[in-house]
């Protein structure tokens, strides 16, 4: 696995990851965002994106004041209407960058729904589904992840910033496929840097080792190629030098696995 601290982004590994995201923030998806951009800029004509990101404006301004206005109607609100790149098609005032591009926006005004709840009505916006006690349905970034073949990067490739209480889900294709919570990007990334020192963390792992043995030893001969997570993990640690940064704990280290499974607990970006 590649240590160097090379910024390329085709020389992003999990190691790097953890050992900038201690103190750098989110500023590790700089050339995430680079690569991707790269790849567009390369790619055929017509080539399908690969990428999608997702803007959730919780609180934001209703449709009749942004996207979809009715001038000189009793549910109008006074609001003033401007003219698009497409003919007939007109948005609220102060969308005026937005409307110079709308030939290359798909604008949906049809959607309806049956739901009154906030909670109820993100999952059913973000999934595609209504709530069902039975069953977790995956949201669009998992989807998407799933879908498209395994990327050849380190890092997460389902992100979400700034999540809200119901963070999006990996739903039935499992907790892998769960988003990456990154909070504040002004903090470090959370649960990527060791809360210990390196010896007591020595420990910690060892003591581990002693209930994953024992795990293994209960298991199907070939469930998982005789290895756990934690097992793979520490194996391909012991392959790298020792640093000053403090090794990433188990969990955060599973946690960098692509497609990128979530550092925290899920509840429901």
């Amino acid at each position: 696995m590649n240590t160097s601290p090379c910024h390329h982004p085709s020389h992003l590994t999990r190691r790097s990851l953890l050992r900038g995201t201690g103190a750098a923030g989110i500023s590790w998806l700089t050339p995430l965002a680079d690569l991707l951009a790269a790849e567009a800029e390369t790619a055929p004509s017509g080539k399908p994106a690969r990428s999608v990101i997702l803007l959730w404006l919780g609180g934001a301004a209703r449709q009749l004041d942004t996207f979809d206005p009715h001038p000189d109607t009793k549910i109008g609100g006074g609001v003033k209407i401007i003219p698009t790149a497409i003919k007939g098609v007109n948005f609220a005032a102060g969308l005026e960058q937005t409307a110079s591009v709308m030939q290359d926006v798909s604008l949906i005004r049809s959607m309806v729904s049956k739901e009154g709840d906030h909670e109820r009505a993100f999952y059913n916006i973000k999934t595609g589904y209504r709530p069902d006690p039975t069953l977790i349905h995956p949201s669009i970034g998992a989807i998407v992840c799933h879908e498209l073949p395994e990327a050849k990067i380190e890092i997460p490739t389902h992100v979400s910033i700034l999540p809200n209480q119901w963070p999006a889900r990996g739903g039935f294709f499992g907790a892998k496929y769960d988003a990456f919570q990154m909070y504040d990007p002004k903090f470090p990334v959370p649960d990527v840097k060791a809360r210990v020192d390196d010896k007591r963390l020595d420990r910690r792992m060892d003591g581990l080792a002693v209930g994953e043995h024992a795990f293994a030893r209960g298991r199907e001969p070939d469930r998982d190629q005789n290895k756990t997570l934690h097992q793979i993990s520490s194996t391909s640690a012991t392959l790298q030098p020792k640093t000053s940064t403090p090794m990433a704990t188990p969990h955060s280290v599973a946690a960098a696995s692509p497609p990128f499974a979530s550092s925290r607990p899920a509840s429901a970006a």
